[in-house]
């Protein structure tokens, strides 16, 4: 069973969120589901230019990303607070709409 977490109404990944999911995975779980947990860019929204600050590609930068980091730690909190329920993730890191960067054969933005 594969368990999309979004942030939805939950401004981040507060105890509100971890006590609805919480809920949500027990449930499953008593159940006899084993449960993949999807994150997604709806789990830590964001924009196309969020996605894409400080690239070399776009912008010539070093490729630190803020938001990047942000996810990861979401991430990192999620996969520690389920440790023992989740077995495993999948981590979905890209929006459906990065297009080729005109006039760069090979870039994608």
């Amino acid at each position: 069973m594969c368990l999309e977490f979004r942030r939805g109404p939950y401004n981040g990944d507060t105890s509100i969120f971890y006590t609805k999911y919480d809920e949500i995975v027990d449930r499953l779980r008593a159940r006899g589901l084993q449960i993949i947990g999807n994150i997604t860019y709806s789990t830590w929204p964001g924009a196309q230019s969020d996605w894409q600050a400080n690239n070399w590609e776009n912008t010539g930068g070093d490729g630190y990303n803020t938001y990047i980091d942000q996810f990861g730690y979401c991430f990192g909190r999620m996969a520690s607070h389920w440790q023992g329920k989740i077995r495993y993730w999948e981590i979905w890191n890209e929006p459906n709409c990065w297009t080729q960067a005109k006039g760069k054969a090979g870039v994608w933005q």
